[in-house]
């Protein structure tokens, strides 16, 4: 009877101390909420059973009723993106980024020109790419800086990768190959 329960046993140890490690982990996020990020605990119906205090602030902004089921993903709101993250069976990790593109107001030129140029692209490629002068690449590109406030290629493809590591698409590449 005992060999018949072991493989259950087993699953439900490994479950347990899963659990315990995580909420151990909870009990350590005084310094990880500050910092748009929370950990939710999931409950059998896949709802929120358990929220940090960051988690708590993060839901309402991206959904009309916070205890609703949750999956991991992104969900898109203004100049935010909260990603959610499935850390082990029942956790979720959010995070929230933000598009300093969207608060940069570019426009839709600027950010086709800004992406292509912090993928590398020269300003004559881009312009031939575009079908418009250098010239005019040159004068998008420092009108995207000041916005940003940033000096160069260098600093807007570093804004560009807090905004989408890890290959996810940049804001306003959507329509580039």
């Amino acid at each position: 009877m005992l060999e018949a329960l072991r493989p259950h046993l087993v699953l439900a140890y490994r479950r347990a101390e899963a659990r315990a490690q995580v909420r151990s982990l909870v009990e350590r996020l005084t310094t990880f909420d500050e910092l748009d990020r929370g950990l939710i605990e999931l409950g059998r119906d896949g709802r929120v059973a358990h929220a940090t205090s960051g988690a708590a602030r993060l839901l309402p902004r991206y959904f009309a009723n916070p205890r609703e089921a949750i999956e991991p993903g992104r969900v898109e709101r203004g100049d935010g993106v909260l990603v959610i993250q499935r850390l082990s069976e029942g956790w979720l990790l959010l995070e929230e980024r933000r598009d300093p593109f969207a608060r940069a107001r570019l426009t839709p030129r600027e950010r086709e020109v800004l992406v292509r140029a912090t993928r590398g692209e020269t300003d004559r490629e881009i312009a031939a790419a575009l079908g418009v002068s250098p010239r005019t690449v040159a004068k998008h590109l420092e009108r995207s800086y000041a916005k940003l406030d940033v000096r160069g290629r260098r600093e807007a493809a570093r804004l560009l990768r807090q905004v989408a590591p890890r290959g996810d698409r940049a804001p306003g590449s959507e329509h580039l190959q």
